[in-house]
């Protein structure tokens, strides 16, 4: 059997479907692979180093407003969608598996016109472009939190709600044995950051924290800066109470130890707060297409099991006082972590796998 997988763009689209791929070789070790993403992308090496075959397709945003710009994206559309029918033609597809990003619309369009199953999974509450458009074609949606399926009319039938396949990074992690290393078993470990390259408005407020975090001796805190941000660490410098990082490699350890976490509400960062459960404040990046960050910040406000703070309140009293009501309040970080566990489904990986091949 020979799958084609559509990933690309950022983090968020490539490892789960990387994860779904390692699910589906443990089940059906016989399984050949080949990766469908852009030229410039971070799939192109994650495909290379699992050893799979991959096709680079020129992608194009149909979401600028320009008409020009319209037109050119539809022409290499349709240009890459030719060369890809060609190509499952050739290698003999059995399915196409596609996690989002540009690169998966001239793969969809292609299996589509072949009439090759399609398995869609989509990691955001509210569906991207793709998932909407071209659902109604697919064998299975696999959606990650509850509520997708408002946002996909007639198409119910088709819903699997399995979770966001996201790699288990956490439960070789010892939590009590982490606190202790970094000594912070008598006090509140709060977690921020900006995103992988950071993000300045998240930054900014929590350099507007520092003389409270210094006068707290109950509290450690840890920051990400993120990686364009790297002038930031001089703000940090011989603070007590804190330290800051340009990057975390060992970050799933830092939020198992984690008391609260402040970040971005990225589809993968919410499945890891579910999983963990951990109290939290969600500030949803407002530069994200068809606002999905917010979508999936609601779902959790919505369940009283996450507090919303917007990009555009970051500089607000209200902030800092939403902020300071949390780390003095231990009940209320308690029911926030309660509450957070299980809303998006675990084993997703394994269970998407499962169902694809019992499909096929």
């Amino acid at each position: 059997m020979k799958i084609l997988l559509a990933a690309g763009g950022s983090g968020g689209h490539i490892y789960p479907g990387l994860s779904i791929i390692e699910a589906i070789e443990k089940i059906a070790p016989e399984t050949e692979f080949l990766w469908v993403g852009t030229y410039k992308g971070r799939e192109k090496e994650v495909a290379q180093s699992k050893n799979i075959s991959y096709v680079p397709v020129k992608a194009w945003s149909i979401n600028n407003e320009g008409f020009i710009w319209k037109i050119q994206a539809f022409w290499f559309h349709g240009l890459m969608t030719l060369k890809l029918m060609a190509k499952m033609k050739r290698e003999k597809i059995d399915a196409v598996v596609t996690t989002g990003g540009y690169a998966t619309a001239s793969s969809l369009m292609a299996a589509t016109l072949l009439g090759i199953p399609i398995f869609m999974h989509e990691q955001n509450v509210y569906p991207g472009l793709g998932t909407r458009k071209f659902g109604k074609f697919a064998k299975r949606i696999f959606t990650s939190f509850p509520g997708t399926e408002e946002y996909l009319p007639g198409m119910k039938e088709k819903i699997s709600l399995l979770g966001n396949p996201i790699r288990d990074i956490f439960s070789h992690i010892d939590r009590e044995e982490i606190r202790k290393k970094l000594d912070v078993t008598d006090k509140i470990l709060v977690v921020s950051i900006g995103g992988s390259l950071g993000a300045q408005s998240i930054n900014g407020f929590i350099r507007s924290m520092i003389p409270t975090i210094e006068n707290r001796k109950d509290l450690y805190w840890v920051h990400v800066v993120g990686m364009d941000y790297e002038e930031e660490l001089k703000f940090y410098k011989d603070k007590k109470n804190m330290e800051a990082h340009l990057f975390l490699h060992d970050l799933p350890s830092y939020l198992v130890a984690s008391d609260l976490l402040i970040s971005r509400s990225g589809a993968s960062t919410l499945t890891e707060i579910s999983s963990l459960g951990r109290a939290s404040i969600l500030i949803p990046s407002s530069n994200v297409l068809d606002d999905h960050q917010m979508f999936n910040a609601k779902l959790f406000s919505d369940k009283k099991a996450a507090i919303i703070i917007e990009d555009s309140q970051l500089s607000t009293n209200m902030a800092q006082d939403t902020l300071v009501d949390l780390l003095v309040n231990e009940e209320k970080r308690k029911e926030l972590a309660l509450r957070s566990k299980g809303i998006a489904p675990l084993d997703g990986a394994e269970n998407i796998a499962l169902e694809i091949l019992e499909l096929l």
